[in-house]
């Protein structure tokens, strides 16, 4: 019994095996396969022999398009959450009990972070991680996972409570709180027959609720039961629905492939195109109750966006907790495929403005999350920590070769580019699905003021020396480009690297190999699955070059969607724009754009892809010096 992504979404399928050793028979069915979300399934056999199933049902669209300026095609990762059952009869046949589970329904906000919008959204009751089983007596018994309150609920954050219900003809019994299970989302029980006739449940907690003076992770075994014998549940058919491939699943699936088969050449080298991100929040940051399981949160990039690679973005992996950092880093090598799909060690260390919150990377496992550098006794300092904090993190980066970038520049969370140090800082996030754009005032998806009521303010504060234009034209700093998700957000945030092709030996080589092409700037951010080419000679994205005349560039786009145009903008400022040459062209190969009016010295050049359809793509810039 297992789930599968097929179609664009997860079912549900069974697949039982006859035969003996050198001979065997596979025989498959399904059991939920419709559009919906459909995973984590739990199975029993009753003492009739009837197969019971337990499984987790999200809403259409899980993990498609969703975002505080996106198109809201989509769900988010944790959003409407039930738990159904079904069981196998006599046949195959498949039924259900005649009594459904409550269901969770609550559409997410449009755009995050309103006060009330926020608190509600993540307050509402959702059903999850369903286990199976059957007690002493041969009753069936069901238990899942309910979410209660928010991010200021409990130091880590909200909190999860598991519940068993038992089947009794055609009811379910009230749900039974699980003494000892608050804890994270992903918590697995073990249902066994307890001798006394009642039911034994084996479960965890990390006393977030009970015992808040102390997050330790303990086990307990409870035992469950209720008076009487209820009589033999009353079922109805089942049906398992029909999933089919959609025509908006088969393109997005051929824009992953025309990526993934893409590669450019240049100095001698060839390079691949990756895509990921890693700002990615999950339940281990102490807000991220609405943004699902660490789990899910590789179910998203694997599955959902067809990623390359991944990397977490939880605060310090879960507040620098030993617990809650031991599993990232264990599931991040859990789910690594070398060659196929690579996971960075990364954390997000958040420090307020002025000096901003930064995410982390390393390409080895086994590096702790830093502290914050206290503030002088007795002392106001800006962000709440010593002014050299900030230098205190680049030195413990170029220890350990890891990188961070900055995030949300131009808010609350930003800075004013006070520092940087380019050798550990090469790259910012330039968009945020979960907010806006900090390219530059007044650029597509920005935000403004919200005191001048020019719409859409920006979100998380106003802070606009913090845009990047800034750090690169006033500050002079050398910072590619990319786009991450951070909270709710999904499938609108594009981080991809030019890496050297090739096979390599291990994941270890795999990690190492991001790492080193981010290190150079050569990558890209993006909203959508839009393929951007843009070199200078023999230079590409995030190079620095030498010229003697006027510089040339080439540019290939090819988008999700008609394009609108290609801007190229020299040192943050439009110096052409590039138009199709029909309605509907879809990509444009430049062929070579040379700057008309070149300057003496050295000046950046980007581009800048728009599509009709409002989707975004910004190239790293190349640095050009002209003699």
């Amino acid at each position: 019994l297992h789930d599968a992504h097929q179609a664009g979404n997860y079912d549900i399928n069974a697949l039982t095996m006859t035969g003996s050793a050198n001979s065997r028979t596979f025989t498959g069915y399904p059991i939920a396969h419709t559009p919906k979300f459909e995973a984590r399934p739990s199975a029993v056999y009753d003492k009739t022999g009837q197969l019971w199933i337990a499984y987790e049902e999200g809403p259409e669209k899980w993990g498609k398009d969703y975002g505080a300026l996106g198109n809201n095609k989509g769900k988010p990762l944790y959003n409407e959450r039930n738990v159904k059952v079904v069981c196998r009869g006599p046949g195959n046949k498949l039924f259900r009990p005649v009594v459904e589970l409550p269901v969770s329904r609550y559409d997410p906000p449009v755009l995050p972070f309103e006060p009330t919008k926020t608190n509600h959204y993540e307050r509402t009751t959702r059903y999850a991680y369903p286990k199976i089983g059957l007690d002493g007596n041969g009753n069936v018994w069901l238990a899942y996972r309910q979410n209660f309150g928010s991010r200021y609920s409990s130091h880590p954050g909200a909190y999860w409570l598991t519940f068993v219900r038992r089947l009794e003809a055609d009811r379910w019994s009230e749900p039974i709180e699980v003494h000892h299970s608050d804890g994270l989302l992903d918590h697995r029980p073990v249902l066994l027959p307890h001798p006394s006739g009642g039911l034994l449940v084996i479960h965890n907690t990390d006393g977030r609720y009970t015992t808040p003076e102390s997050i330790d992770n303990q086990i307990y075994a409870s035992v469950v039961n209720l008076p009487g014998t209820p009589a033999a549940p009353k079922l109805v058919a089942h049906n398992s629905g029909v999933n089919s491939l959609t025509p908006e699943v088969k393109a997005e699936n051929d824009a992953v492939a025309q990526m993934r088969k893409h590669t450019i050449s240049a100095g001698g080298k060839t390079y691949q195109y990756k895509r990921g991100e890693y700002h990615r929040h999950t339940e281990l940051s102490w807000d991220g109750s609405p943004d699902g399981s660490l789990e899910d949160m590789f179910r998203y990039a694997i599955d959902a966006v067809a990623f390359d690679w991944i990397g977490n973005g939880d605060h310090d992996n879960g507040a620098g907790r030993e617990y809650s950092w031991w599993l990232t880093q264990k599931f991040t090598d859990a789910y690594a495929v070398q060659n196929k799909f690579t996971t960075m060690f990364t954390y997000e260390r958040s420090v307020s403005y002025p000096h901003g919150h930064r995410n982390v990377m390393f390409a080895q496992r086994g590096i702790r999350t830093l502290p914050r550098l206290a503030a002088p006794e007795g002392k106001k300092a800006e962000g709440n920590v010593h002014p050299d904090d900030t230098k205190m993190l680049y030195r413990y980066l170029r220890e350990f070769g890891g990188i961070c970038a900055v995030h949300t520049s131009a808010t609350g969370m930003g800075t004013d580019w006070r520092d940087n140090d380019p050798v550990v800082e090469p790259i910012v996030e330039i968009y945020q699905g979960d907010r806006m754009s900090y390219e530059m005032a007044g650029a597509p998806r920005a935000g403004y003021d919200p005191k001048g009521g020019k719409e859409p303010a920006n979100v998380g504060g106003w802070k606009p020396l913090g845009f990047v234009n800034l750090a690169l034209k006033d500050k002079g700093y050398k910072l590619g480009f990319q786009a991450s998700s951070d909270h709710w957000s999904t499938h609108i945030s594009f981080f991809t690297v030019l890496v050297e092709a090739g096979q390599r030996k291990s994941i270890a080589e795999d990690r190492q190999a991001l790492l080193d092409s981010i290190k150079k700037r050569h990558c890209y951010g993006a909203t959508d699955n839009i393929l951007v080419d843009f070199r200078c000679g023999e230079a590409i994205m995030g190079d620095e070059t030498t010229v003697s005349g006027a510089p040339s560039f080439s540019i290939k786009v090819v988008g999700t969607a008609p394009l609108e145009k290609i801007d190229i903008l020299r040192d943050s400022e439009v110096v052409a724009s590039l138009l199709p040459k029909v309605a509907q062209q879809v990509s444009m190969s430049a062929g070579k754009w040379t700057d008309p009016q070149p300057l003496d010295g050295t000046h950046y050049y980007y581009v800048r892809v728009l599509q009709k359809d409002g989707e975004i793509a910004w190239a790293s810039p190349i640095w050009v010096t002209r003699r």
